[in-house]
């Protein structure tokens, strides 16, 4: 237990010292080291060793097969239902009835062209939606100006 001083502070215990340690005896060299030669002393310092070149061709072979990939199943069907699909939208309208056509039995020979054929189907139908609304459009617009002219006589034969 600790006691503490008289000024308030704790009281360290007392250390006890440390073994003296009797030092290792020391050896003599076998041969004593002969001075240097004079052609050893003229002769240049050794050069440094050259670091390995990091752009030389490695010593082992290329780990797998780096050749061409092979082909894939043909998806020529597939292609042409997609694009007849965009064309249909953006020129043509009516080519979304091809378009249809061909997403739909590329679906059947060529399903792992999904992502195409489905293109193809899915714009083929919008394409056909907007003409037949773009026809709905036409018919209605055509009998409003019918029914406007014929109410003020129409042709008034200037």
């Amino acid at each position: 237990m600790a006691t503490k001083k008289t000024d308030g502070t704790p009281a360290v215990p007392a250390v006890e010292p440390l073994p003296v340690v009797a030092s290792a005896p020391t050896v003599s060299p076998a041969e004593p080291v002969a001075a240097p030669t004079a052609a050893q002393q003229l002769a240049p310092p050794a050069p440094p060793a050259a670091a390995p070149n990091p752009y030389a061709p490695s010593q082992y072979p290329a780990p797998g097969n780096y050749g061409a990939p092979m082909a894939g199943p043909a998806q020529g069907l597939s292609i042409a239902s997609m694009v007849t699909g965009i064309a249909s939208i953006l020129i043509f309208p009516l080519a979304g009835v091809a378009a249809v056509i061909m997403g739909h039995i590329a679906s059947k020979s060529q399903p792992h062209a999904k992502g195409f054929w489905l293109t193809g189907i899915i714009t083929g139908y919008v394409a056909i939606g907007y003409f037949v609304l773009l026809i709905v459009f036409m018919i209605f617009w055509f009998a409003m100006m019918a029914s406007v002219m014929g109410s003020y006589g129409g042709y008034s034969g200037y």
